[in-house]
């Protein structure tokens, strides 16, 4: 017989460690049975393993008087609490892996791409998921604690993320990350439950984004089509009137020449005819009024409104015959540049006299432009235009968008 309290010290405080390590296995076994509801049997089996070891360590502890221990008991103790305690194990990880557990449907919750959170009625959180603490983190700055008040928030469109609230609400975050919100009302044992999920749609509502730009570049392109289409209708009625005129003018000219050869042989022209045609050419010219659509700026007023955009005028535009084609550019670049970059309803141009020019500001209330403008297409021509004319352009971006032009007024009044 070896007695083991007359082992060395070192080797008794190393079977010591050893006896112990074993009691706390045993008593981590025995709490995760409890935690899975193994059944009644392994239950009990655990609890007297871990009991039964802790008994065994209790018996290494020197006591006076000094009891005896026969290191072979101890050995063979030791090998039965061990092996029942590896069989036991192999029991508890095949029922794991057969039995969901809580905490298997928590960490498979946790799992999933969709923020998922079940509340009772006073908003307390029954079971969140990683995915919703994190949306709710990033929103407020902590995990979900009241959830009605984390909904009502989203119905609101209280953060500066919300998208849309309502009953569906969405948020987007600064990485791009978007999320879609529906609540659900349930019964469980007699009481509601809400269930508040949060879908990421990040690539729908990109597309959505996308699909919104296109047709708002459509609904532009739509409305520079029906002003190209007003234009097209006007030019044609000026190429008729010009016919018009140059068929009065043909006319006149011949009526001209048959006076001339009146006036050398009468007797060779039909007085009758002759003073027929001199009648009909001057009441045509005394007839002869300007149409409304052919007045100045009247085209480009038009083409204006078919792009959304209403001209306001302080002040006359200038009637000169030689400024109303640059002055008329002006406003075709400048309603054109409101509806297309700026996003305004109303072009505004003010008109200021002085001795010897004209000082015109475009200005709008649309958005004032990130930076600087460059001058080129439209705008280019456009002071290519003003300065052929000894005038000056100049365009001021900040804090909104200003367009100068000043026209010289020695120009003879049409």
């Amino acid at each position: 017989m070896i007695d083991f309290f007359t082992l060395p010290p070192m080797t008794r405080g190393v079977i010591s460690l050893l006896v112990m390590l074993l009691y706390l296995y045993d008593t981590y076994l025995f709490l995760q049975v409890l935690r899975i509801s193994a059944g009644k049997k392994i239950t009990f089996i655990t609890a007297v393993l871990s009991f039964g070891s802790f008994i065994f360590f209790q018996t290494m502890i020197p006591k006076k008087p000094l009891p005896q221990a026969d290191v072979r008991l101890i050995a063979a103790a030791g090998a039965i609490v061990i092996s029942v305690s590896v069989i036991v194990q192999i029991q508890v990880t095949k029922i794991m892996k057969s039995r969901i557990s809580n905490i298997s449907v928590k960490e498979g919750i946790d799992l999933l791409p969709a923020g998922i959170a079940f509340y009772n009625t006073e908003g307390l959180p029954m079971l969140t998921n990683h995915r919703m603490n994190l949306i709710c983190l990033k929103l407020t700055g902590g995990t979900l604690s009241d959830a009605h008040a984390f909904w009502d928030r989203l119905s609101r469109s209280d953060f500066p993320e919300s998208i849309r609230g309502g009953e569906d609400p969405i948020i987007s975050f600064k990485d791009n990350t978007s999320y879609g919100f529906k609540r659900y009302v349930s019964e469980l044992e007699g009481e509601k439950v809400y269930e508040l999920i949060a879908s990421d749609i990040t690539e729908e509502y990109g597309k959505t984004k996308e699909l919104e730009e296109m047709n708002r570049r459509i609904s532009r392109i739509n409305s520079r089509l029906k002003a190209l289409n007003s234009t097209i209708r006007f030019m044609i009625k000026e190429k008729e009137t010009l016919q018009l005129k140059t068929r009065l003018h043909d006319n006149l000219g011949q009526t001209l020449i048959l006076g001339r050869q009146f006036a050398h042989t009468p007797e060779k022209i039909d007085k009758k005819e002759l003073v027929r045609l001199w009648k009909n050419n001057l009441l045509l010219l005394k007839n002869e009024e300007r149409e409304s659509w052919q007045a100045p700026y009247y085209v480009n007023t038009k083409r204006a409104e078919l792009l959304g955009v209403k001209i306001v005028t302080d002040g006359e535009l200038p009637r000169e015959n030689e400024l109303i084609p640059v002055i008329d550019t002006a406003i075709a670049v400048h309603t054109t540049n409101v509806s297309r970059h700026a996003g305004g309803e109303h072009a505004y141009i003010r008109t200021e006299k002085t001795e010897d020019s004209y000082i015109l500001h475009f200005t709008n209330d649309g958005t004032a432009p990130e930076e600087e403008i460059e001058e080129h297409g439209g705008l280019f021509n456009l002071h290519e235009q003003v300065r052929l004319l000894g005038g000056t352009m100049k365009i001021t971006s900040s804090p909104a968008f200003d367009m100068e032009i000043v026209l010289p007024r020695n120009i003879e009044e049409a």
